[in-house]
């Protein structure tokens, strides 16, 4: 085996063992100690099983490599290729819907119970699997260009149309993403600016007049009251601007992963004759920087979110006491 060959294999088996640890452990935290019941935890949890299973897909890319002949098979060809698109496109779908939930619960919390429920999430879970399955099962049912390629490479066996279709889904959705992202921070700031703290400034009490004493303080048990209300207030505002970053970051990531190879696909659907050329070879590359975009979510929780860091302590604790 070649350097390059084992450099490919070595990759593939990391993003196998890091993805599949990072989201089994995301999963475990977030049904056993995040509560499973809030909709955004289950679009976190159809998340991390749709990258759970991209990295079961980065470790079945090691059989091709190390057994080339079988793909001259057509089916086993186009399974390679078809199998990552539909984990990517789930995960892109599933972010977007995360973000739209996040979006209604924010910018319209009076009205958010009536608009998304647990049925209406899991019709969305739903699409986020069936969309992408659909357009991964159609080149097997004859919508390929196996009989014109030369090569088992994606391009030239993917029909032109889902090329396209690909390229467009993940950058429309990308655009939404972003905008619903953007309005998210607008309105989560302007909560958190009208919410002041108040000055804690108690009355002076006399001991001559009792009246006075009863009346200055039940006015500062008052202000108690309502400090601790903002205080409250202000403490659920800093929870969704950590939420809303997180999102962001997921967002991010997976743009900065999975936008520079869509735009190779781009291209090749623009001018067949492309995927020729010597800029070409930085696109078989830019796969595995797509595939690593399933090992990073776990990190980003890890890193803005305090409840998922507490759950986890509490997970791995418990498994010590275990032993």
């Amino acid at each position: 085996m070649d350097i390059e060959k084992y450099v490919v294999v070595t990759l593939q088996v990391i993003v196998f063992v890091l993805a599949c640890i990072g989201n089994t452990i995301v999963i475990i935290v977030t049904c056993k100690y995040l509560r499973f019941s809030v909709l955004t935890h289950r679009f976190i949890v159809n998340l991390a099983i749709a990258d759970m299973f991209t990295g079961v897909t980065a470790l079945s890319q090691v059989v091709y490599v190390l057994v080339p002949e079988i793909e001259n098979n057509v089916y086993v060809c186009l399974l390679r290729y078809q199998v990552v698109l539909c984990m990517t496109l789930t995960s892109q779908l599933t972010v977007a819907f995360t973000i739209l939930d996040r979006y209604l619960a924010i910018c319209f919390p009076h009205r958010y119970a009536s608009i998304m429920n647990g049925r209406r999430a899991n019709v969305l879970i739903t699409i986020s699997w069936a969309y992408p399955v659909v357009l991964g099962v159609l080149p097997f049912c004859g919508l390929n260009s196996w009989e014109s390629s030369k090569r088992c490479t994606f391009q030239e066996v993917t029909s032109p149309w889902q090329l396209l279709t690909m390229t467009l889904t993940l950058w429309s959705f990308t655009i939404i993403i972003v905008f619903m992202y953007a309005l998210i921070i607008r309105r989560a700031c302007l909560l958190y600016r009208q919410i002041k703290p108040l000055p804690s400034t108690p009355p002076k009490i006399s001991l001559v007049l009792p009246e006075v004493a009863r009346s200055s303080t039940e006015h500062c048990q008052r202000q108690v009251s309502v400090q601790s209300s903002s205080a409250d207030r202000r403490e659920k505002t800093l929870h969704t601007l950590r939420g809303a970053k997180s999102l962001a970051a997921i967002t991010f990531m997976f743009s900065v992963c999975w936008l520079p190879h869509t735009y190779f696909q781009f291209r090749t659907y623009l001018d067949p004759a492309y995927v020729h050329s010597t800029e070409w070879g930085a696109a078989n590359w830019l796969v595995f920087l797509g595939m690593s975009n399933s090992i990073m979510n776990p990190f980003i929780y890890a890193w803005q979110r305090r409840d998922f860091n507490t759950a986890c302590r509490r997970l791995f604790a418990r498994g010590v006491q275990i032993e």
